[in-house]
């Protein structure tokens, strides 16, 4: 982004501070509701926040909410008159716009800014300039390890309701192979290992690692053939349960 394009966030002034250790549990409650926009099961640990800010070649600010806690932050390098930007959360758009503002303020230093944002970020529609450069990079690499956690962690709809028994195809880990009672209740999944029940399908674990991450959604699983139905009554629930989600790729483990 052309620095002058940030010139329409002059007005969006706002209280910035250095991020420090000491701002770590705030940084990481804003980063974990920004990610649930994108990633349904991402919860990130503060010892990750703390090793990100430990790092001395990156900068760090935040801007404070009206009720005096972080509503934003960004970590940044700068070189060569570009400023690169790939830690770039907020709680709402008065933050987002306040944290722009504060990237303009740096015009006499940098001519450029790179952010890193997931493809279905709307900073661009926030510009005057719909033509700024974007290029579209491939990011991580995401694989279940804990089946009940991991569907523990997901969004779903407080008025969905019932339960379905899927086999969980994983010879790498064993304590996730075998078949799960799936119980959907009050917004929340519980899976439970029910050797005994019989399944109402089968999936790979790396397929099931795309559904809890929302790159594919349970119908497209299921009218694609990339699993296997024994009773399909229970589908409906199944397709019910994972939706597609846009997913926060950009982020590094």
């Amino acid at each position: 982004i052309p620095m002058k394009e940030l010139a329409i966030f002059k007005k969006d002034s706002g209280t910035f501070l250095l991020l420090t250790e000491a701002l770590s549990e705030q940084a990481m409650n804003v980063r974990n509701l920004h990610s649930m926009r994108f990633n349904g099961a991402e919860q990130v640990e503060i010892s990750k926040i703390k090793e990100s800010l430990s790092k001395k070649d990156l900068l760090g600010y935040g801007v404070l909410g009206e009720d005096g806690q972080l509503s934003g932050y960004v970590q940044y390098r700068m070189k060569d008159r570009t400023i690169y930007c790939r830690d770039f959360f907020y709680r709402d758009i008065h933050a987002k716009r306040q944290l722009l503002h504060f990237f303009h303020r740096h015009n006499s230093q940098a001519d450029l800014l790179q952010l890193t944002v997931p493809d279905s970020d709307t900073t661009q529609h926030l510009l005057g300039d719909q033509y700024i450069d974007v290029t579209i990079k491939s990011g991580m690499m995401v694989r279940v390890v804990d089946v009940p956690l991991a569907l523990a962690a997901m969004k779903v709809n407080a008025r969905l309701t019932g339960s379905l028994v899927i086999q969980v195809n994983d010879e790498t880990a064993p304590w996730n192979h075998g078949n799960w009672l799936i119980t959907v209740s009050d917004g929340h999944i519980h899976a439970e290992m029910k050797s005994d029940l019989a399944a109402d399908c089968e999936i790979s674990i790396q397929r099931l690692s795309q559904l809890v991450y929302g790159f594919l959604s349970g119908q497209d699983v299921s009218e694609n053939g990339m699993m296997g139905w024994r009773n399909e009554t229970a589908q409906d629930l199944f397709n019910e349960l994972f939706q597609k989600r846009p997913t926060a790729q950009w982020v590094p483990f």
